[in-house]
Protein backbone atom coordinates (compact mmCIF):
# COMPACT_ATOMS: atom_id res chain seq x y z
CA UNK A 1 0.00 0.00 0.00
CA UNK A 2 1.25 3.47 -0.82
CA UNK A 3 0.89 6.32 1.60
CA UNK A 4 0.08 9.72 0.11
CA UNK A 5 -1.53 12.67 1.86
CA UNK A 6 -3.88 14.58 -0.44
CA UNK A 7 -5.75 17.86 -0.13
CA UNK A 8 -8.57 18.27 -2.63
CA UNK A 9 -9.53 21.57 -4.23
CA UNK A 10 -13.16 22.66 -3.97
CA UNK A 11 -12.96 24.90 -7.04
CA UNK A 12 -11.06 22.74 -9.57
CA UNK A 13 -10.42 19.07 -10.18
CA UNK A 14 -7.07 19.05 -8.38
CA UNK A 15 -5.43 17.07 -5.59
CA UNK A 16 -2.31 18.47 -3.92
CA UNK A 17 -0.35 15.44 -2.70
CA UNK A 18 2.70 14.64 -0.57
CA UNK A 19 4.19 11.17 -0.26
CA UNK A 20 6.01 9.66 2.70
CA UNK A 21 9.24 10.39 0.77
CA UNK A 22 8.30 14.11 0.94
CA UNK A 23 7.62 14.33 -2.77
CA UNK A 24 5.05 17.01 -3.51
CA UNK A 25 2.94 16.56 -6.63
CA UNK A 26 -0.41 17.57 -8.12
CA UNK A 27 -3.00 15.35 -9.75
CA UNK A 28 -5.40 17.01 -12.19
CA UNK A 29 -8.30 15.44 -14.05
CA UNK A 30 -9.58 16.69 -17.41
CA UNK A 31 -12.72 15.65 -19.25
CA UNK A 32 -12.00 14.57 -22.83
CA UNK A 33 -14.21 13.08 -25.52
CA UNK A 34 -12.54 9.68 -25.10
CA UNK A 35 -12.79 9.75 -21.29
CA UNK A 36 -10.81 11.26 -18.43
CA UNK A 37 -7.25 12.57 -18.84
CA UNK A 38 -5.09 12.21 -15.70
CA UNK A 39 -2.12 14.56 -15.24
CA UNK A 40 0.46 14.00 -12.48
CA UNK A 41 2.85 16.94 -12.02
CA UNK A 42 5.87 16.91 -9.69
CA UNK A 43 6.39 20.10 -7.68
CA UNK A 44 9.51 19.00 -5.77
CA UNK A 45 11.20 15.95 -4.31
CA UNK A 46 13.04 12.82 -5.36
CA UNK A 47 12.51 12.00 -9.03
CA UNK A 48 12.71 8.22 -8.62
CA UNK A 49 10.13 8.24 -5.84
CA UNK A 50 7.88 10.50 -7.93
CA UNK A 51 8.28 8.17 -10.91
CA UNK A 52 7.15 5.14 -8.88
CA UNK A 53 4.18 6.98 -7.34
CA UNK A 54 3.05 8.60 -10.59
CA UNK A 55 3.38 5.30 -12.47
CA UNK A 56 1.21 3.61 -9.82
CA UNK A 57 -1.39 6.40 -10.07
CA UNK A 58 -1.51 6.24 -13.87
CA UNK A 59 -1.60 2.43 -13.88
CA UNK A 60 -4.50 2.49 -11.42
CA UNK A 61 -6.33 5.08 -13.57
CA UNK A 62 -6.03 2.71 -16.54
CA UNK A 63 -7.19 -0.27 -14.48
CA UNK A 64 -3.79 -2.01 -14.49
CA UNK A 65 -2.36 -3.94 -11.55
CA UNK A 66 -0.22 -1.78 -9.29
CA UNK A 67 2.99 -3.21 -7.80
CA UNK A 68 3.41 -3.09 -4.05
CA UNK A 69 5.98 -0.62 -2.67
CA UNK A 70 7.61 -3.44 -0.66
CA UNK A 71 8.56 -5.06 -3.98
CA UNK A 72 10.35 -1.90 -5.09
CA UNK A 73 13.64 -1.89 -3.23
CA UNK A 74 15.29 1.56 -3.11
CA UNK A 75 18.33 1.95 -5.35
CA UNK A 76 20.75 2.44 -2.46
CA UNK A 77 19.66 -0.90 -0.92
CA UNK A 78 20.18 -2.95 -4.04
CA UNK A 79 23.94 -2.93 -3.57
CA UNK A 80 25.48 -1.55 -0.37
CA UNK A 81 28.48 0.72 -0.87
CA UNK A 82 30.70 -1.79 0.92
CA UNK A 83 30.01 -4.32 -1.85
CA UNK A 84 30.67 -1.99 -4.78
CA UNK A 85 33.76 -2.96 -6.79
CA UNK A 86 35.34 0.49 -6.88
CA UNK A 87 35.40 0.76 -3.09
CA UNK A 88 36.94 -2.65 -2.30
CA UNK A 89 40.52 -1.62 -3.07
CA UNK A 90 40.18 2.04 -2.13
CA UNK A 91 42.41 3.44 0.58
CA UNK A 92 42.20 6.83 2.20
CA UNK A 93 45.21 8.79 3.35
CA UNK A 94 45.60 8.91 7.13
CA UNK A 95 44.13 11.96 8.85
CA UNK A 96 45.58 13.86 11.75
CA UNK A 97 43.55 14.33 14.91
CA UNK A 98 42.96 17.98 13.95
CA UNK A 99 41.66 17.01 10.50
CA UNK A 100 39.29 14.43 12.02
CA UNK A 101 38.07 16.99 14.58
CA UNK A 102 37.47 19.58 11.87
CA UNK A 103 35.45 17.07 9.83
CA UNK A 104 33.29 16.18 12.84
CA UNK A 105 32.74 19.87 13.66
CA UNK A 106 31.68 20.66 10.10
CA UNK A 107 29.26 17.71 10.08
CA UNK A 108 27.83 18.81 13.44
CA UNK A 109 27.29 22.36 12.17
CA UNK A 110 25.53 21.08 9.05
CA UNK A 111 23.28 18.84 11.13
CA UNK A 112 22.46 21.67 13.52
CA UNK A 113 21.38 24.07 10.75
Amino acid sequence: MRSVKANYSKTEVLAKCRSTDFVKFYIRLYSEQEGILVEVQKVYGDSMSFFRDSRAILDAAEGRAVSKPEEEEPLYLRLPVSQMEFIKDATLPPLTFEEESESVNIAAELLAS
